[in-house]
């Protein structure tokens, strides 16, 4: 069984839809329709006691509803009709996503051979074939475009294997990857990470292009480093500012650390935790972003900002004036 309003849900994903009493009527999202004529809608949905099929008069395809989410979203038929007829089908994104990250990450060893992941992913440069991959790298496109992701970095989504749907950001050590964060496709799926079981200790991004007479700008995510021109950010992983990554760090600036970790609560605490309980709270520099935006790369995207590095040093405060602040 499923709902009608999961239907509408699912569809509006593929294009303006015109709904009306238990059927929908779109442009084609398998074949893309007439191309002649942008108006023609000539593929619908329709609904009846608990069941959905649809039917394309351009394309001349046709099934159920359980065999278009087998096509659109590139899993098998079973897996489909395994998804849509339950009563907790809700949201096909959400069931898709946690059918490929079926193992929880307290199960899971240790990953090795990161690189591979390359082998199940498409890249802006890939050239596809076929309507899933053809999606999947118009996703790929709009989350670089999106985000104002510089083309020096690989960013590549995964179309099969255990990551299959999820953006795939990685960092590298040379030419391997020593880890990467498995963005799902849709902000609303969870989970919204699911990365590799690594140990991340000493793994710091960029740390082959930081220039020694400049700052490093230590970022809370991965895209946000990637805001920072010239390779000169990196994240802690989601993690802490520890002192052991701060030690590493330092061995490739001259210059100094300028900390930029999101402008929110949990960033508001890390700060925190740097001024009065790490040894290096007082060498440090801090960058806090202007509220109510969280961080370097909703910033970038907002004001449109074209030289980040300078941004983030012009604009960054010692322990003491961060104290000041921090007291008023």
């Amino acid at each position: 069984m499923i709902e009608y309003e999961t239907i509408i849900t699912f569809l509006s994903q593929y294009g303006t839809i015109y709904p009306k009493n238990n059927k929908v009527i779109m442009r084609c999202p398998l074949c893309g329709d007439s191309k002649k004529t942008v108006r023609k809608r000539r593929f619908s949905v329709t609904y009846e006691n608990g069941c959905a099929f649809f039917n394309c008069f351009n394309c001349g395809k046709s099934g159920t509803f359980a065999e278009l989410v087998s096509e659109l979203k590139g899993i098998d038929i079973s897996n489909a009709i395994k998804q849509v007829e339950t009563i907790e089908f809700n949201d096909i994104e959400k069931h898709f996503v946690q059918s490929t990250s079926s193992v929880s990450k307290v199960e899971r060893k240790e990953e090795t051979n990161l690189s591979d992941i390359i082998n199940d992913c498409i890249s802006l440069q890939s050239e596809v074939s076929g309507v899933i991959n053809t999606k999947y790298k118009e996703c790929l496109i709009k989350f670089i475009n999106d985000r104002k992701i510089s083309s020096e970095y690989n960013i590549f989504i995964a179309v099969k294997g255990k990551y299959k749907g999820r953006i795939i950001i990685p960092i590298y050590h040379g030419d391997n990857i020593v880890y990467f964060q498995g963005r799902a496709i849709y902000d609303h799926v969870h989970p919204k990470f699911d990365n590799p079981l690594v140990e991340k200790t000493g793994i710091i991004m960029n740390k082959e292009y930081f220039k020694r007479d400049k700052y490093i700008i230590v970022t809370e995510g991965i895209i946000d480093a990637m805001m920072v021109e010239e390779h000169q950010g990196t994240p802690v992983l989601g993690g802490s500012v520890s002192e052991d990554f701060l030690t590493e760090v330092f061995k490739y600036t001259d210059k100094g650390i300028i900390v930029a970790v999101d402008n929110d609560e949990r960033g508001d605490k890390e700060r925190e935790k740097l001024l009065h309980h790490n040894r290096y709270g007082k060498m440090i520099q801090y960058f806090l972003t202007p509220p109510p935006i969280k961080d370097l790369n909703e910033y970038k995207i907002k004001n449109n900002i074209t030289d980040m590095y300078n941004t983030v040093v012009n604009n960054s405060v010692d322990s003491f004036t961060l104290s000041i602040r921090n007291s008023i």
